[in-house]
């Protein structure tokens, strides 16, 4: 007769094997992902690990020289119950993004224009759950006036920053690190802060050649 001892060892061993099956069985849907990303958009360079999560191909459109940093997860869903409208991800050529980011393309579209620049751990996110306290906020469904993100081509946001459902950031913008960006961002601005304000406008600096002889 087996002691209780036994019993529990045997239990936490058979535990532990199941656990590591479960992982080994992730890790490999997360390659195969991966590599058919990889298939599908040669050009696109990421660091391990990484979590790219979508129920529909066609709702993730990439360009041409993609950076994706370690421990970023990118999900994009084109549909969910907590919403009617359609998720999606386009990301332009040579865009960067840094570690650690989190990307949130369900309940509506997040927009990366050409070359953007994403520091580390930055959120972009494309929908909230509305606001009523008669019921839990986690089984609500997302706030349908306030969808999507635009980052516009040229815009560099610095490490940390969250960008709200419903911003639209202009070409050519910063976001400080940090920041909380919820609302729109004129193009050629520096913002920064919680929420994130004008700081100061950028000048276009065109380099006259003529003008140094």
């Amino acid at each position: 007769m087996n002691s209780p001892s036994s019993k529990i060892q045997s239990y936490l061993s058979s535990t532990i094997v199941v656990n590591i099956f479960s992982l080994i069985g992730r890790s490999i849907l997360v390659y195969y992902r991966l590599a058919k990303l990889r298939s599908r958009y040669p050009t696109l360079v990421f660091e391990m690990p990484i979590k790219i999560k979508f129920d529909q191909p066609n709702a993730l459109r990439l360009g041409e020289n993609i950076s994706i940093g370690a421990f970023s997860e990118i999900v994009v869903l084109e549909s969910t119950t907590y919403s009617p409208i359609k998720g999606a991800l386009d990301i332009g050529d040579r865009v960067i993004i840094g570690r650690g980011a989190n990307i949130r393309a369900a309940g509506g579209p997040i927009v990366i224009g050409e070359g953007a620049l994403l520091a580390q751990d930055v959120s972009l996110i494309a929908a909230n759950h509305i606001l009523n306290p008669a019921d839990f906020y986690r089984d609500q469904p997302w706030d349908s006036n306030r969808v999507g993100v635009i980052v516009g081509r040229n815009v560099w946001i610095g490490a940390g920053v969250i960008v709200l459902p419903g911003v639209v950031i202009g070409e050519n913008s910063v976001i400080g690190a940090g920041s909380v960006v919820n609302k729109n961002v004129p193009s050629n601005q520096i913002w920064a802060g919680v929420p994130a304000r004008c700081i100061k406008s950028l000048e276009l600096q065109v380099d006259n050649e003529a003008d140094r002889h």
